[in-house]
């Protein structure tokens, strides 16, 4: 809590020196105009580096992740400078990797992704054509090992032929971004959507079973969900692993900011490791767009 003050301390400080060194010869409402973007900027800075120290905060008191920590609550807001910004988590580890799922496995022992990856293109009312473009998209001529990743998940935009309506959500289904990511390795069961967990393990009744035990209490571990699912399933523990890339923590996460009740900000990608919080990539939302 000391970084996370420290950090809006700092922040407002910068913000106050700004104000306070406009120089003589500026028009007033040109002074005013920029003044008003460079707070604007800095206080969605500000809350950026917030939501870092909060990500990191939340790693230093266990390593496991899920929907009840601070970090992924709905309403989380900053005020720096007076500037009142509107700040959203969300966790890339719930989505499944579509560079990885579209590509057959590199080695024997690694899991093929690509049914599940079919499955969730479906789930979120896609169809089998759209699940092979994007392969072809991603993987041309199957892959063999190799491919064409998606640099960002926006750029499932240039897939040749895909439904565009899979981009904004079919049907009241959560859109590919929703599900889909390119930086993340592993799922965590703990915050996965359902069409997700679905299609990992094409199991209803098991999805069902996995959302209402992280009701009640999140996975600790892997070793506890491969028993879980071991048991759902009648398996034992050693099939059950079979290298799903399922975990209980999360290490990519992407950050929106945005001024209470008015346009701008900014989105961040940002990863979490031994060596703390580190941004990615950061984006500056224009006037024009859309929350």
């Amino acid at each position: 809590m000391a970084l996370i003050l420290t950090v809006l301390v700092l922040s407002i400080l910068v913000i106050l020196g700004f104000a306070l060194s406009y120089g003589a010869g500026v028009s007033a409402g040109a002074a005013r105009n920029a003044r008003a973007a460079f707070v604007s900027a800095a206080a969605a800075d500000a809350a950026l580096a917030y939501a870092a120290a909060l990500l990191a905060e939340d790693r230093a008191s266990g390593s496991q992740d899920d929907l009840g920590e601070g970090w992924a609550r709905e309403d989380l807001t900053v005020t720096v400078g007076g500037e009142h910004m509107a700040l959203r988590i969300t966790d890339e580890n719930r989505k499944l990797n579509v560079n990885r799922a579209a590509l057959p496995p590199a080695q024997a022992k690694d899991p093929d992704l690509r049914p599940a990856l079919k499955r969730l293109v479906v789930n979120v009312g896609g169809s089998a054509l759209d699940y092979e473009r994007l392969c072809r998209w991603i993987a041309p001529g199957g892959g063999g090992g190799t491919g064409r990743p998606l640099a960002a998940i926006a750029a499932l935009a240039c897939v040749p032929d895909l439904d565009k309506a899979l981009l904004t959500g079919k049907n009241e289904k959560p859109p590919l971004s929703a599900v889909l990511t390119t930086v993340s390795a592993r799922v965590n069961v703990n915050t996965a959507e359902k069409e997700v967990l679905d299609a990992l393990w094409d199991d209803a009744l098991l999805t069902g079973n996995i959302l209402g035990a992280r009701r009640q209490a999140p996975f600790r571990d892997e070793a506890q969900v491969e028993a879980f699912v071991a048991r759902a399933r009648g398996e034992t523990a050693g099939e059950a692993r079979t290298a799903l890339p399922a975990g209980v923590s999360s290490d990519w996460f992407r950050v929106e900011v945005r001024p209470v009740g008015g346009r701008g900000g900014l989105r961040a990608l940002v990863r979490r490791d031994e060596g703390g919080i580190r941004t990615q990539s950061v984006t500056r939302l224009s006037e024009e767009d859309a929350p």
